[in-house]
Formats: C-alpha cells, sequence, structure tokens
C-alpha cells in the first residue's frame, strides 16, 4: 500500500488521466446499452398502443358500424369492392386500415390467420415470426408477443397480438360459405394483429448523440486534466514552499501527514541528536562587506552545508543568522554531518569558494530527550525543539573556539568508536549544575567518505 500511495503521490495526473481515459468507454457503452433499452420500451410501448388502437377501431367498426348497417339490408363482406352498395366485413376492414396505415413512413399493419378466406391470398402466414406469434397465442402462453430484427435493411420491432374469436363474430365465420374452418369457438384465436414499427432512425439518433457526448467528455476530460495539472503543479510548488519552512520530516515525527493537520501545541517527547554550526569570526567577515553581500555570503555557505544535513537523515530546525541548528534520529548520523561539513568547507577553501575568504566552523553535538513540537500564536507558529538537550548542544559549539572544531556530548559519544574520539574536558556548561564530559571528534583522520561511516 505504500508503494501505491507513494505512486498516486508522485504521478497523480497520469494516474487520473488513466483512469479517465479508461472509465469514459464503459461509461458511454452504459448510455449506449441504456439508450438502447430505453429505445426499445419506447417502442414497444408505442406499438402496443398503436395496436391496442387498431382493435379498438375494428371493435368499434364491428359493433356500431357494421352491426347496425347489416339490419337495414347493407350487404358486409370481404369482396365489397364487387358488389355496389356494400361494406368491408371487420376483418377486412382492419386489414384495407392496416394497408393505409402502412404507407406512413417507419410503420406498417397487418392482420394475418392461418385460416385465411380463398381470395386473401396475402392474409397466410409469411414467416417465422408470424408462425411463433401464432403458435404461442393459440397455446395460450401469451397475449403479445415482439421480436427486434431487421426488416428491409432497416432495424425494427415486429409487434404481434392475438386477435381473439367474438360472440358477434362466431357465426360468421362458421356459417360463411368461403369460411376455411367453420368450429370456431368464443375465445379462440381467430388471427394476429401486427404492427412493424422501424427504429433504426432512433438508433442512428442515439449513435449522434452518443458520439456529440463523446466528444463533449473528452474535450471536458481533456480541459480538467489541464485544470487539475495547473491546480497540482501549484499545490507541489506551494508543498515545495511550504516543506522550506516546516520540513517533511518534523511532520512525520509528529505524526501528521501534512502541514493542514498541524495545530499550535502538537508536540512529542522524544530522544534526538541536536547539530549546532556556527561560522568562526563571522562579525569580522561580515563588517567587510555590504549588507546585500551579507546575504549572499551567508547564502552562499547555507546552501553549501544544508544538503549534507539531508544526506544524513536530518532536518534543519532553524537558522540563526549564520549559524544552523539540526537534528537527527541517530547520533552517528549527526556526527557524520558534522565531519561532512567540516571536510566540504576545507575543499571549498582551497576552490576559493567563498572568493578571497576562508571560512572555519565550530559544531556542537548533544543526544538526549527533546519536545518536538509547535509554538507561537494563533496568527503565527513555527516548529520546534526545546530542551536542556538544545542548550548543551549550543553549549558545546560555543566551546570550540578553544577545543576543536567538533565537540560532542557523552550521551553522543557513547554511539561513536574510541578510535573516532578524544576526550577533552568534564565542564560544567553555562546555566547547568551538572558537570558535562566533552569529547572531540578526530574527524581529520577521516579522509574517504566512502570509510567513514565505518570509522565512526
Amino acid at each position: 500500500m505504500g508503494l501505491l500511495f507513494a505512486f498516486l503521490h508522485k504521478r497523480p495526473i497520469w494516474v487520473i488521466g488513466t483512469l479517465l481515459v479508461a472509465v469514459i468507454p464503459f461509461v458511454l457503452l452504459s448510455f449506449i446499452t441504456l439508450s438502447r433499452q430505453i429505445n426499445q420500451e419506447t417502442s414497444k410501448t408505442h406499438a402496443m398502443l398503436f395496436t391496442q388502437s387498431l382493435e379498438k377501431v375494428r371493435g368499434f367498426y364491428s359493433s356500431d358500424v357494421a352491426f347496425r348497417v347489416e339490419h337495414h339490408g347493407v350487404l358486409i363482406t370481404h369482396d365489397y369492392l364487387d358488389h355496389d352498395g356494400s361494406i368491408p366485413n371487420p376483418a377486412t376492414f382492419a386489414i384495407e386500415l392496416g394497408t393505409i396505415i402502412s404507407n406512413s413512413e417507419g410503420i406498417s399493419a397487418r392482420l394475418y390467420s392461418d385460416y385465411p378466406f380463398p381470395g386473401r391470398t396475402s392474409g397466410g402466414l409469411r414467416d417465422r415470426f408470424e408462425s411463433e406469434a401464432l403458435r404461442l397465442f393459440r397455446s395460450g402462453h401469451k397475449d403479445t408477443f415482439w421480436s427486434f430484427e431487421e426488416v428491409e435493411g432497416a432495424e425494427s420491432l415486429r409487434f404481434a397480438q392475438a386477435i381473439k374469436m367474438e360472440e358477434s363474430c362466431i357465426a360468421c365465420h362458421n356459417n360463411h360459405p368461403e369460411s376455411p374452418k367453420k368450429d370456431w369457438k368464443l375465445g379462440d384465436v381467430r388471427g394476429v394483429q401486427t404492427v412493424t414499427l422501424a427504429v433504426g432512425s432512433k438508433t442512428k439518433t442515439i449513435r449522434r448523440g452518443v458520439i456529440q457526448t463523446a466528444a463533449i467528455m473528452a474535450t471536458l476530460t481533456l480541459l480538467g486534466i489541464i485544470f487539475l495539472s495547473l491546480v497540482i503543479t501549484r499545490l507541489r510548488k506551494t508543498n515545495l514552499a511550504t516543506s522550506c519552512f516546516v520540513p517533511n520530516q518534523f511532520l512525520r515525527i509528529i505524526g501528521k501527514q501534512d502541514i493542514t493537520q498541524v495545530k499550535l501545541g502538537d508536540n512529542i517527547a522524544m530522544e534526538m541528536t541536536v547539530l549546532f554550526a556556527d561560522i568562526r569570526s563571522f562579525t569580522a567577515l561580515s563588517e567587510s562587506m555590504l549588507p546585500s553581500e551579507n546575504f549572499s555570503f551567508v547564502n552562499r555557505y547555507l546552501k553549501l552545508m544544508e544538503p549534507i544535513i539531508q544526506e544524513e537523515n536530518g532536518f534543519v530546525d532553524k537558522y540563526m543568522g549564520d549559524a544552523i541548528m539540526a537534528l537527527f534520529e541517530k547520533p552517528e548520523h549527526a556526527v557524520m554531518a558534522g565531519i561532512k561539513m567540516q571536510l566540504r568547507l576545507e575543499q571549498a577553501n582551497r576552490d576559493d569558494f567563498f572568493q578571497g575568504k576562508s571560512v572555519k566552523i565550530g559544531v556542537g553535538i548533544n543526544t538526549g530527550m527533546v519536545m518536538l513540537g509547535t509554538v507561537g500564536g494563533l496568527n503565527r507558529m513555527e516548529g520546534t525543539v526545546i530542551g536542556d538537550t538544545v542548550n548543551i548542544a549550543a553549549r558545546l559549539e560555543s566551546m570550540t573556539k578553544t577545543h576543536g572544531s567538533i565537540l560532542v556530548s557523552q550521551t553522543t559519544a557513547e554511539h561513536i568508536s574510541e578510535s573516532s574520539k578524544r576526550f577533552v574536558a568534564t565542564v560544567t556548561l553555562q546555566g547547568r549544575s551538572k558537570e558535562t564530559k566533552v569529547y572531540e571528534i578526530l574527524w581529520k583522520d577521516v579522509r574517504s567518505f566512502g570509510t567513514e561511516r565505518s570509522k565512526l
């Protein structure tokens, strides 16, 4: 999990972009599927309502038109065109109405039976769909049946509804001389009303909508990634700038993931090693420089020293003019940092890094319990470390003016090999009543960075 979070932290834009690119096809596929389902359900509802309307018209024609005029001597027959003054029977009327409606764009209606009258050459079953619908209706499993299939090159809905024998029609069908079946009963399925509804145009409209939606989503995704990239870049710069004031190691030690979680008074007690480093005779050096030159000189020196502290897993707690106060979790890391600082400064002087000025420093190191946390007010606070351990490190650094360039206390010296240190004295440091044993680190005997740690 740690590696995953580290990867997400380092490459959030890549991760977000990849997720969006991966998710968009699924979103579009879901949209297409949902749209298709909605289109199909809408088409089925449309076809069912249309079929029911045809049935109601046919029923109305049968009961309110044909039945009435028949009592006035009007001939009602399927071949009404061959007889002047006659009108079509209900079944013929429904067939003719379906033919007229079928001229409308995108929809057609048809009434068929497996017992068509002899003169209706187109009234029988035509294909598998019609056979299956009639079979299901006759078996009593369904009253409606539908299928989405290609009709004349276009995706279409074929909807079928059972036409059952009504009481008013039984006598006509059983007694008509040309009727192919004469034993009809009430409720028998005598035929099927079908409606074919083209849905291809709607599908094309949906596809166009999907393409437009995809283009919009891609554009918004790109803009979103650009915006997130700018925001995250800005946040990274802000975080980087913040880490210059509040080190990430400090946040980690006090148990905070980022600076937004830090509150005034957060603190932790723990053993740490404190390193103080200060330039010897800095006042005399600064008197020969302008204020701007002073700033430039100090920053050149601090830029040279600060990476060494990071190399040894420490962090700068604060800069105090030309002085550095750094914290380490392990004493040997602090001592190694002090050695490297001295060695690098020697090399810098040989290379005339400070432009004619020879710079020397004193380093004091002490290990002990400290309180690490935040101090200040509601509107201004900072991270710091307080405790007697800090004061001792500062006093040891002051002693380097007369007793060597790297001095450590006994609590630090306990972690250093005998060959790398020399006992200096037991002293009572300013502001303390207890005596402190002081040791000098023999850093000039360390000539190779590659063997320094083994010699400690």
